[in-house]
C-alpha cells in the first residue's frame, strides 16, 4: 500500500460461500424473489481488535447501504446520502484513525447526519 490507497482483500472460504449461497437461494425461493443482489463492505480484517473502541470507519458499510438503495430504485435517498458522505469526507476532513484522522465512528455518523438534516430542511424531504 502507498499513501492515499486504500487496500481490501477479504478471504472467504468455499464451505462459507457455498453456505452463503445455499440459504440466499432458499430465501430467495421461499419469498418469491427471481433476482439475488448482496451489499456488503470489503473488509481487511474481523474488525475485533477495534471492537467496542468507537474508532471503526463507517463509510464502508453506509457505501454498501447507498449500493442497496440504487439497486432498489431509491436514487434520490441513495445520492443525498452520497453527497453527505462525501461532504463529511472531503469538504469537512472528518476522518477516523484508519485515513489519518481523530474523529470517532460516532464524530462521522452524525456529521454526515447533520449533512443529511440540512438537505432534508431545504428539499421538504
Amino acid at each position: 500500500s502507498v499513501h492515499g490507497v486504500v487496500e481490501s482483500m477479504k478471504v472467504v472460504t468455499q464451505e462459507n460461500s457455498e453456505r452463503v449461497a445455499r440459504f440466499t437461494f432458499e430465501f430467495a425461493r421461499k419469498n418469491g424473489r427471481k433476482k439475488y443482489s448482496v451489499f456488503e463492505p470489503g473488509a481487511r480484517n474481523t474488525g475485533t481488535s477495534i471492537a467496542g473502541k468507537n474508532i471503526a470507519n463507517p463509510i464502508a458499510m453506509l457505501n454498501a447501504s447507498v449500493d442497496m438503495l440504487e439497486h432498489l430504485g431509491h436514487r434520490y435517498h441513495a445520492e443525498i446520502i452520497k453527497n453527505a458522505i462525501d461532504k463529511t469526507i472531503n469538504e469537512d476532513r472528518i476522518h477516523t484513525p484508519d485515513l489519518g484522522g481523530q474523529a470517532t465512528s460516532i464524530d462521522v455518523v452524525q456529521n454526515i447526519i447533520r449533512h443529511l438534516q440540512e438537505t432534508t430542511k431545504t428539499t421538504n424531504w
